[in-house]
């Protein structure tokens, strides 16, 4: 996969598989008719409100990669098992940047707390996934908890529903078979 890889769907080489992919904005904010964001919608890079009723935050969902003898990657801690400490991955892994609808506290607490050294120490809290990731079964509404991470870093979201394909991946690991997979639905099928 390093020098591309021969799609399955057109017969073409593509360059590499990415290993991140990155949604711009909330399922809700995209569904705002363009004429009517600028009244209801405050968004920035990493936070949104929607009518004063709905609250986001940017966030990646990291999955680790299988090495060549499909073996895990060492284990990313858990942050359901303690203190929301720092998530760190050594191992080589994928990552969706999505957003993650939260409470009006958890998103006025993570505002509060945007540029303080330490917020990595605040608890997880709850939140749902505020994309649809189409090469999924559905993900909108999918249960996470959210990990604050220190400053300059997007939170850590963890699929709480373990049936949940994507909560399999991101506990077991991806094989670049997977990723390949993946890029060739979104080149093709960006919707499907």
């Amino acid at each position: 996969m390093a020098n591309g890889f021969l799609c399955s769907v057109c017969g073409q080489i593509h360059p590499p598989a990415p290993t991140s992919y990155s949604i711009q904005a909330p399922d809700a904010y995209i569904a705002i008719p363009d004429e009517e964001r600028a009244t209801r919608a405050q968004i920035s890079a990493e936070q949104c409100i929607l009518d004063e009723r709905q609250f986001f935050l940017r966030g990646r969902i990291v999955l680790p990669i299988l090495n060549q003898q499909n073996q895990p990657a060492p284990e990313l801690l858990d942050p359901r098992s303690g203190p929301a400490l720092e998530i760190r991955i050594e191992a080589p892994y994928f990552a969706y940047g999505c957003w993650v609808e939260v409470s009006p506290r958890n998103f006025f607490r993570a505002h509060e707390l945007w540029k303080t050294a330490g917020r990595e120490n605040e608890p997880p809290f709850p939140g749902y996934l505020a994309n649809e990731l189409h090469h999924y079964p559905p993900t909108l509404g999918l249960e996470v908890l959210v990990a604050t991470q220190p400053v300059g870093r997007r939170p850590h979201l963890t699929v709480l529903d373990q049936t949940h394909p994507l909560a399999q991946e991101q506990m077991m690991g991806l094989s670049t078979e997977r990723i390949q997979q993946i890029a060739e639905q979104i080149l093709h099928h960006p919707r499907t």
